[in-house]
């Protein structure tokens, strides 16, 4: 009888399973400087949210395709994509601007990248409705 071939297959940092509590995902479309911290680090508590508990975070970058289906997206409740639309994410939905998506599942809310951002008033009042949106109705 021969024996068995094992394979060991790798996860990733980006690609582990996450746990049932991480219902706040964050999508980013670079990595982030102290600045984009900081404005994330008020961000995560405006929805109700604990940085080190809630919280699963992703970068997708440039030419890549960042397929939420295969990371158990059922845990997340919340997405908040900075500059990442959703067809980049294996996501059909209609948004291609900033606004919210409320799904069976989760809600998405779309928005410009951190970086611009904090420079953009615009921008941080729709993220701002958007995120007030999901509060209300959770």
């Amino acid at each position: 009888m021969l024996p068995y071939t094992t394979f060991n297959i790798p996860e990733y940092p980006d690609q582990k399973t996450g746990s049932k509590d991480q219902w706040l995902w964050i999508i980013l479309n670079e990595a982030s400087g102290q600045a984009e911290e900081e404005l994330l680090g008020k961000i995560i508590p405006a929805v109700k949210a604990d940085p080190g508990t809630h919280v699963r975070q992703f970068i997708a970058v440039q030419d890549d395709t960042l397929s939420l289906s295969s990371l158990g997206i059922t845990d997340a409740k919340l997405i908040i994509s900075f500059g990442v639309i959703p067809s980049r994410l294996g996501l059909w939905i209609d948004l291609e601007s900033q606004g919210m998506r409320k799904l069976e599942k989760f809600s998405f809310i779309l928005t410009t990248s951190l970086r611009d951002l904090s420079t953009n008033a615009v921008a941080k009042k729709n993220l701002w409705s958007s995120m007030q949106r999901f509060l209300d109705k959770k």
